[in-house]
């Protein structure tokens, strides 16, 4: 796509944007073929996307690690770029001394899972990001009941 080339060219930072029905791996493939890299992974997540297509967070830090993006790429992608994006990187979106310590503490379990797009597509991994722990603004929160009947785990393959 050249008008994404050119944005990428002038500085623009892309996001996946990955809503309830506008994520194909295949899409994303070609995209990424392109050397068009996105900074930030989000989930612009609804409740029917959580119930359909995206799940969660983790899930798709999950789809990304099946794309053969690194694990700190992925951690990156959903950290500390988006706090760039927004001007905040002195503030949130990684640890340090006098910054918000909002931290999701994840597994990264083994296993054989596979990944459904919105179009029907999909990619096997023995990888899935699962969350165990979140702590906001000091305050702990216990990780409940995940997005489907068995938790927070891809489908099985």
């Amino acid at each position: 796509v050249p008008e994404a080339q050119e944005a990428k060219d002038r500085g623009v930072w892309m996001d996946t944007a990955h809503g309830r029905m506008n994520f194909s791996f295949d899409v994303g493939q070609r995209v990424l073929d392109q050397d068009l890299i996105p900074h930030c992974i989000s989930t612009d997540l609804t409740l029917p996307g959580r119930e359909l297509t995206v799940h969660s967070m983790t899930e798709m830090m999950t789809r990304f690690l099946a794309m053969d993006f690194t694990l700190d790429q992925v951690v990156t992608m959903c950290t500390l770029n988006p706090a760039k994006a927004i001007g905040e990187e002195n503030r949130i979106g990684t640890l340090g001394v006098g910054m918000q310590a909002d931290i999701s503490v994840l597994d990264l379990e083994e296993g054989d899972w596979v990944l459904k797009d919105v179009v029907g597509g999909t990619r096997r991994t023995e990888k899935a990001v699962v969350p165990t722990l979140t702590v906001k603004k000091g305050e702990v929160f216990e990780v409940g009941w995940g997005p489907r009947s068995w938790g927070w785990e891809p489908d099985s393959a």
